[in-house]
């Protein structure tokens, strides 16, 4: 490992910043949920956004300059109005607002004074509410192998090559051919497909495992104690979940080598619509 000759570039296009989240009403139950709203973790989405739209504002990329994401984040530094903002959005979609949803926020660069967001929501699947906040992840201490659900229809493939880690896999943006490229190596579906069940390790050139084309990936290794998450130097994205279960000591941060990731394996997987589930590695 190590070279970059066959590694999969990150091509640069015009992006937007992107965050995904669940709207659900069961969420109220829980002591976490802290906004009028029933939003999954939406304060930890604001922080990663504003995080970003700083990131790029200060820095700029080779397609969109420095100095143009004031406005977005103006906006986002006003929690109110941005979670008012938000909850407009939804509202203004037509949906059933009594149901969980899938929200999509996507901003744009700007050199105006006023942000430019879109808001997009659908109906998603119902889910427990633990397997939005679980308590746990691990066995109990004198377990050898972590506890799994062994009628999970989902499937993880170790990606064909490497990928390298930019800003854009850093950042959560719209700019996302990258995590395309990973399936199609893999011969997957689309994300968003019916019956796509399944989701790709992937890994930097230096063979260290970064994420998931759309989720965070945690692995059980006993002799550290516990459920491993790869550290974000490797090039994945501070993914809210992940926030959470780190902040409450669920998981830890470590190094991941794919050659360390064995076929018959159970991994877990998070993302902020569908909670924390898990499934098999092929």
């Amino acid at each position: 490992m190590g070279s970059t000759d066959h590694a999969t570039p990150v091509v640069e296009s015009l992006f937007s910043l992107l965050t995904s989240l669940r709207w659900d009403p069961i969420l109220k139950k829980h002591p976490d949920c802290v906004y009028g709203a029933p939003f999954y973790l939406l304060g930890h989405h604001r922080e990663r956004l504003l995080n970003a739209a700083r990131w790029f504002n200060e820095r700029g990329t080779y397609l969109q300059g420095v100095g143009k994401w004031g406005s977005a984040i103006a906006w986002l530094e006003d929690v109110e109005g941005f979670e008012r903002d938000i909850v407009g959005g939804i509202r203004s979609c037509g949906v059933d607002v009594e149901g969980p949803l899938r929200v999509r926020i996507t901003l744009p660069a700007r050199s105006s004074t006023s942000p430019e967001f879109t808001i997009t929501a659908v109906s998603t699947p119902s889910v427990p509410l633990l397997t939005l906040f679980p308590e746990s992840l691990s066995p109990l201490p004198d377990s050898e192998e972590p506890p799994c659900t062994p009628t999970s229809s989902w499937t993880l493939h170790i990606d064909t090559l490497p990928t390298l880690p930019t800003s854009l896999t850093s950042h959560k943006t719209t700019a996302r051919r990258h995590y395309d490229i990973s399936r199609e190596r893999c011969a997957l579906p689309p994300l968003g497909s019916a019956g796509a069940n399944n989701e790709v390790v992937m890994y930097n050139p230096d063979g260290d495992v970064m994420e998931g084309t759309f989720t965070t990936l945690y692995f059980w290794r006993k002799e550290e104690g516990g459920w491993i998450t790869p550290c974000l130097e490797a090039g994945g994205c501070e993914a809210t979940v992940r926030r959470w279960l780190l902040e409450r000591g669920v998981v830890k941060e470590g190094g991941i080598k794919v050659e360390e990731v064995r076929r018959g394996e159970w991994v877990v997987m998070s993302n902020a619509v569908r909670g924390v589930w898990g499934g098999w590695v092929v």
